[in-house]
């Protein structure tokens, strides 16, 4: 997970540097809960992250099964982040609904 964290860290520091923001996807799975779990670690200006869910499942809102639920419970509660810097797929909705808030988001 190290060499993954060095990336994350590497390519963050310099987006913020550059940019001014750092924008990363997330996704579900064990593997990426793993590194859920370090990232929360990393010294950084947590305030020029943006998040977004790059995938959901369609399953009621506080989901044992939901991706969003997972993440906010291995890394958002650790940082010091508000609900303006992340994205989630509101996957509760229904697949319709959900891809109309994508596509409004992008509009």
């Amino acid at each position: 997970m190290s060499g993954c964290l060095s990336k994350i860290k590497e390519i963050s520091d310099y987006k913020i540097q550059n940019n001014g923001v750092f924008h990363i996807v997330l996704t579900g799975g064990d593997t990426a809960q793993l590194i859920y779990s370090e990232l929360k670690y990393l010294k950084t200006d947590w305030s020029k992250w943006f998040f977004y869910f790059g995938d959901e499942r369609c399953v009621p809102e506080g989901h044992v099964d939901s991706n969003s639920l997972m993440v906010q419970k291995s890394l958002f509660e650790f940082l010091p982040v508000n609900e303006k810097q992340i994205f989630m797929i509101p996957g509760y909705l229904g697949a319709k609904k959900v891809l109309w808030n994508i596509q409004n988001l992008f509009n």
